[in-house]
């Protein structure tokens, strides 16, 4: 947010707080405009990241990387009347159950080629939904160089709270779109990481998957996407 934005949001929180606080006294009314203006610096770290959007078929709404220019890649769709690989669809080292948004993303390498970073969204009410992450962190240990244990990871969410998930990442042999800057595309095997989180709330258990070439996070800054991405994750309630 610049410099100007963030005034006028303050200014725009101002003007709220006086109506609320008309009358209150002053130790009150400083306390809810430092609040406010507190929350809208949080709220402000998060503008990276896309308006709320549905998840198809289910109560899950998500942000995402505006990053992302690209729509969802859909199995069976095309791109310049070209039909999508489903192994661009599809992550190639584990399946996810209840998958319902790709997205796709490239950087530029030392060679002017293209590489990508995948983001999955999966969300299951399948009565087996709490051995999945247990049962997916085996099938990368089977297919990984290296796979961690489940770990807590906290994702910061705009209000100032968090939202609890937990993660798990694969190290390994991986293919990859990799579109070069003179010929054609094609899928090319390299060392890769992928992030596997898990968020189980009631009946529904959500799964956010993070893909890309190894080294390729030191690009930009993927710690805070996959964080705050997870912690922008929101289950609606029925009747909401």
């Amino acid at each position: 947010m610049n410099r100007i934005t963030f005034e006028r949001f303050a200014a725009a929180a101002l003007i709220l707080l006086l109506g609320i606080c008309w009358g209150c006294g002053t130790g009150e009314y400083e306390r809810r405009l430092e609040g406010r203006i507190a929350e809208i610096k949080t709220e402000s770290k998060f503008n990276f990241l896309s308006q709320p959007r549905d998840v198809p078929d289910t109560q899950v709404s998500i942000r995402i990387p505006q990053e992302f220019k690209s729509p969802p890649l859909v199995e069976g769709g095309e791109i310049e009347g070209k039909p999508i690989d489903p192994r661009r669809v599809k992550p190639n080292v584990i399946n996810i159950p209840g998958l319902k948004l790709t997205f796709e993303g490239f950087i530029e390498d030392a060679n002017k080629g293209k590489q990508p970073y995948y983001l999955y969204i999966g969300v299951t009410t399948d009565e087996r939904r709490a051995n999945y992450p247990r049962i997916m962190v085996s099938e990368l240990k089977s297919k990984s160089n290296t796979t961690t244990e489940l770990s807590d990871l906290q994702a910061p969410t705009p209000q100032g709270r968090s939202l609890d998930w937990r993660k798990c990442r694969a190290t390994g042999n991986q293919e990859f779109y990799y579109v070069p800057l003179e010929g054609e595309p094609s899928f090319r095997r390299m060392p890769g990481i992928i992030d596997l989180l898990f968020y189980d709330q009631g009946d529904i258990l959500v799964i956010m998957a993070w893909r890309m070439p190894s080294g390729l996070e030191q690009s930009f800054d993927f710690p805070n996407w996959e964080a705050m991405t997870a912690g922008c994750m929101r289950v609606q309630s029925q009747g909401q």
